[in-house]
């Protein structure tokens, strides 16, 4: 099987099985136009489209530009790629910030590209590197194999400054801004080791598929209680974390006089406060959800290509 899972922030909005062995990039434009539609009908706009190599694809590159949004997608290194990088003359150095607050500086250039069926060029923003290691001429061109560099390339409509003082955003801000996909990947591993989606009970793709669908859930709705009942210090710790802290606690929920009471044994007394502050918060904020004329479509979540 083969698992599709697409994100915003930190919520899931695709989580899909099917059967067999598939291109990642296997119907990639319309996977994201559902996760656009699905976020479009909650009230939400998803205004930046952030991928990998998958989505470099000519008709997702087309449906950004048709639809007006900006995409940050990382881009092949074919041979056309290749050329328009060792094409670039003016590079310049950036500060780009990385991860807890650290920077690293880059070598960055800009070069206008365009592929066989996009309808606009866009800007290729290329970061390079020195290779410590000699190019083989079977995996690059002759020139590439002369200039000794490694290359990375961000393909984007947005507005890039070509010079510093130009307007538009710098290269160091496009890598930025796509480096925020690169979080997705700890959701997803977030996603399959915490709930178990990694490893699969069953060998019946239907009843797979409905367990995948509601861990992707449970992953949201977990995500929703971190960050609107917990403190600030358990904003990025995970479900397995939580439980053990939180949940694994010996105790038991009353309703008293139409209030919920938590008790709790005489050595747990530190945990009074936090529990009553999360309490506090569900009492205040969680609302019963309003019932629909029609049920809703058990698969929102899921895009099939039949």
């Amino acid at each position: 099987s083969m698992s599709y899972l697409g994100f915003m922030g930190r919520i899931c909005i695709m989580a899909e099985l099917e059967k067999g062995n598939h291109s990642p990039s296997d119907s990639i434009g319309q996977r994201i136009g559902s996760c656009i539609g699905f976020v479009q009908k909650y009230g939400a706009r998803a205004s930046r489209v952030r991928s990998d190599s998958a989505g470099y694809q000519s008709d997702v590159i087309n449906a950004c530009e048709k639809a007006g949004r900006t995409f940050y997608v990382r881009a092949d290194a074919d041979c056309s790629v290749r050329r328009a990088c060792t094409s670039i003359r003016d590079w310049a150095h950036y500060d780009v910030s990385v991860s807890k607050g650290k920077t690293c500086r880059r070598e960055m250039g800009t070069a206008v590209h365009c592929m066989e069926r996009t309808d606009a060029a866009f800007t290729l923003v290329v970061k390079r590197e020195i290779s410590p290691e000699k190019v083989g001429p079977q995996t690059a061109l002759p020139e590439l194999d002369a200039s000794g560099y490694k290359y990375w390339c961000i393909a984007t409509n947005e507005s890039v400054a070509s010079e510093p003082g130009d307007a538009g955003l710098t290269p160091g801000q496009v890598e930025e801004i796509f480096n925020d996909h690169c979080d997705v990947e700890n959701r997803i591993k977030q996603l399959k080791s915490d709930t178990g989606v990694g490893r699969l009970s069953t060998s019946e793709l239907d009843a797979n598929r409905v367990y995948v669908y509601i861990m992707a859930l449970l992953h949201n709705l977990f995500e929703s209680f971190k960050f609107e009942c917990l403190p600030d210090s358990y904003k990025n710790k995970r479900l397995p974390t939580v439980v053990r802290e939180l949940l694994l606690v010996p105790g038991k929920l009353v309703v008293r006089f139409h209030r919920m009471v938590i008790d709790l044994p005489v050595y747990l007394k530190c945990m009074l406060r936090p529990y009553q502050d999360i309490l506090r918060i569900i009492t205040e904020k969680v609302r019963a959800l309003a019932r629909s004329a029609s049920p809703p479509s058990f698969a929102e979540m899921i895009f099939r290509r039949d």
